[in-house]
Order: structure tokens, then sequence, then C-alpha cells
């Protein structure tokens, strides 16, 4: 993940990523693939941003 550009989301924001929901936030790169962490820097997902919104496009699923 690290070859891609990141974000880190707050525990509200991490619930809507995770639910398959866009989040915005002005801070948030404009590029087509941009690896998503969690608060405690876990990773959640990949997404689109553009405009400082992310779009969800791969969630991971945590290790039971």
């Amino acid at each position: 993940l690290v070859q891609f550009p990141s974000a880190r989301l707050d525990a509200e924001a991490m619930r809507r990523f995770s639910q398959g929901q866009a989040v915005q936030d002005a801070t948030f790169p404009d590029a087509d693939v941009i690896a998503v962490f969690g608060p405690d820097a876990q990773p959640l997902g990949l997404a689109r941003g553009r405009d400082g919104r992310l779009q969800p496009q791969r969630l991971f699923v945590p290790a039971a």
C-alpha cells in the first residue's frame, strides 16, 4: 500500500467508509487509487479521490 497516496480517517468517517459510503474532507488527495487507513493505522481499503471526496472501491475485511 505504500506506493499509493493515503488518507487516514477518524472513527465516524471510518464507520461510514467501512459501510461503502463516500466520505468528505478537503485534505483528501485527488487520485485514482488511495490507500485508506483508520485512526489506529489499520488498513480499511482502497478509494478513488476527487475534490476532497473518497469513494470506496475495495474494502478490506479484518482478520478474525
